[in-house]
C-alpha cells in the first residue's frame, strides 16, 4: 500500500521564486517603508504579505496523494482539512478537467505541476501540486488517464485554430494601458505625498521624478502584465473539445470539454469597454468565478470585439438562446435605488468621521474613496445589476465601470433568497446563490419578476 506522499521539495524553491517576483514591486517598498514611514497601513500590508509566506510553507506539508489500486486520495487544506477520494472508474462524472503545467518557475528549476478540476466541486480552488518528481507525474497522469475527454492528444491535425480568439499588438498594447488597477494606488500615493519630505531625507528626489516614478512604474506594470497574458494566447477546438494555449512563460495547454461548460461570463472592463471588446470565459461545474486565478484559466475570447459577440455565441454556444439579448431587463424603481445610494453614503461618511481620528482628512478621504472604488462590485451590485430570462436561463448584467454579464442555466441556480432593509426606503434584495458558491445580488421589491 502506496503511503500518502508530498511533491518534490522543489516546491518551495518554485514557491517563493514566483512569489517575490510577483509580489516584488510591492513587498520590497513596503519593506522600505515599514522602516522609513512606520505607519498603521503599511504594518497591515507587511503582515498580510508575511502571512501569505507562512501559508505557502504550511500548503507542503497539507497537500499530499496517495494511489491504492483503483482509487486516488488527495489531501488539501491549511486550515480545513479536505480529503477526497477519486475511484478511477468514476473519473468520467467526477473530474471536469485535469492539466500538466510547467511555469517559467518550474522550467527554471526543472519540475512540472498538475491541476485537477472536479466536477461540483465543493473547494474553491483546484487541487494543484507545483513541484512534481517525473515518477510523481507519471504515476498521476496514469492514474488520470482514464479521464478520456481531458487526455485527447491535441495535435494541429486534429484541433482547428479559433482565428478569432488571437488578438494584435496593437489591440494588447491599447487595452494594457489602460486599468482600473490604477485605483489601488490612490490610497498609497496620497500617503506617501503627505510624507514626501520625509522621503526626501531618505532619496534624493524631487516632486517631478516622484510622480513620474510612481505613474510610469503603473503603467508599465499594467501594460506588461497585460502583454505577457494575451501575446500567446490561443483557442483550439476539436469535435468534443476546446483547447486553451497560452505558451509565452508557460507552457500552459488546458482542454475544456464542451460537454462540462454549463454557462459563460462576459467581462467589459473599462480598458474593453473603451475600444469595444469583450472577453469571453467558461463557466464550468466546479469554476468560482469570483476566483481571478482560475477564472484566467479558463479565457476562450479575451479579446473579442463586440460587433462579433452574438455570431460567436450562435457559432460556437448553440444551446444558450439568441433571444435573451433580446428581452427586456427588470430594471428596479428610481426611489429604491435613491435609497439604496443613501445607505452607501451613510457607511462610506461614518467611516469617514472614524478614520479622521487616526490619520489627516486627505488621507481619510483617499482611504475611502478607493475602498468604495476597489470594492465597488460588492456595494453597488445590486444597485446596477439587470435581469432578464426564458424558461431555461438566465442573464444578469452589472456593474458601473466594470460590466459583467453571466449566463447560466437555471439548474445552476441552487437558491434565491429575500432580504429586507427597510421596505419603504431602499425597498428588498434578492440573492441569487449558483450550484458553484457565487452570489448575484438584484435590488427588487417585485415578487412576480421571477
Amino acid at each position: 500500500v502506496m503511503k500518502a506522499r508530498h511533491q518534490s521539495v522543489k516546491y518551495f524553491a518554485v514557491k517563493y521564486t514566483e512569489f517575490f517576483v510577483r509580489n516584488g514591486l510591492i513587498y520590497l517598498p513596503l519593506l522600505v517603508f515599514i522602516f522609513i514611514l512606520p505607519n498603521f497601513w503599511t504594518l497591515l500590508l507587511f503582515l498580510g504579505y508575511t502571512s501569505s509566506l507562512i501559508a505557502i510553507f504550511l500548503r507542503y506539508f497539507t497537500t499530499t496523494y496517495r494511489i491504492e489500486a483503483d482509487t486516488l486520495t488527495l489531501t488539501t487544506g491549511v486550515i480545513a482539512k479536505t480529503t477526497l477520494k477519486l475511484k478511477q472508474a468514476e473519473l468520467s462524472h467526477t473530474l471536469s478537467n485535469f492539466r500538466v503545467e510547467q511555469t517559467i518557475y518550474q522550467k527554471f528549476f526543472r519540475t512540472q505541476g498538475i491541476q485537477i478540476y472536479l466536477n461540483n466541486s465543493t473547494t474553491e480552488e483546484a487541487i494543484e501540486f507545483f513541484a512534481l518528481t517525473p515518477e510523481q507525474l507519471a504515476q498521476l497522469q496514469e492514474f488520470l488517464a482514464a479521464f478520456q475527454p481531458a487526455t485527447e492528444i491535441v495535435t494541429e491535425n486534429k484541433a482547428s485554430l479559433i482565428e478569432k480568439s488571437q488578438a494584435d499588438f496593437l489591440t494588447i498594447v491599447k487595452t494594457g494601458l489602460i486599468s482600473t488597477r490604477y485605483l489601488a494606488y490612490l490610497a498609497l500615493v496620497l500617503q506617501l505625498e503627505e510624507q514626501f519630505p520625509q522621503l526626501q531625507r531618505f532619496f534624493d528626489l524631487t516632486a517631478l521624478w516622484f510622480w513620474a516614478v510612481l505613474v510610469s512604474g503603473a503603467l508599465l506594470f499594467s501594460l506588461a502584465y497585460h502583454y505577457i497574458s494575451f501575446a500567446k494566447f490561443s483557442l483550439w477546438e476539436t469535435e468534443h473539445n476546446f483547447i486553451v494555449k497560452n505558451h509565452f512563460f508557460t507552457t500552459d495547454q488546458n482542454t475544456i470539454p464542451k460537454s462540462a461548460i454549463v454557462g459563460l461570463e462576459l467581462t467589459s472592463d473599462l480598458n474593453r469597454r473603451l475600444f469595444k471588446l469583450t472577453c469571453i470565459t467558461a463557466i464550468l461545474a466546479n469554476s468560482d468565478t469570483d476566483q481571478d486565478e482560475n477564472r484566467s484559466k479558463n479565457f476562450l475570447f479575451p479579446l473579442l470585439p463586440t460587433h462579433e459577440l452574438l455570431p460567436t455565441l450562435a457559432r460556437y454556444f448553440p444551446r444558450i438562446p439568441r433571444e435573451l439579448f433580446e428581452l427586456p431587463s427588470y430594471r428596479p424603481k428610481v426611489r429604491y435605488q435613491l435609497g439604496y445610494l443613501l445607505k452607501i453614503g451613510i457607511l462610506g461618511a461614518s467611516l469617514y468621521f472614524i478614520l479622521q481620528f487616526f490619520m489627516s482628512w486627505l488621507s481619510a478621504l483617499g482611504v475611502i474613496v478607493t475602498g468604495m472604488l476597489l470594492l465597488s462590485r460588492l456595494l453597488f451590485e445590486p444597485l446596477t445589476t439587470r435581469m432578464a430570462h426564458t424558461p431555461d436561463y438566465f442573464i444578469f448584467t452589472s456593474g458601473l465601470i466594470n460590466k459583467r454579464t453571466y449566463i447560466l442555466p437555471r439548474k445552476m441556480l441552487a437558491s434565491i433568497k429575500t432580504t429586507d432593509y427597510l421596505d419603504i426606503i431602499v425597498g428588498s434584495t434578492l440573492t441569487f446563490t449558483t450550484t458553484d458558491g457565487k452570489t448575484i445580488r438584484l435590488l427588487s421589491t417585485d415578487e412576480n419578476i421571477l
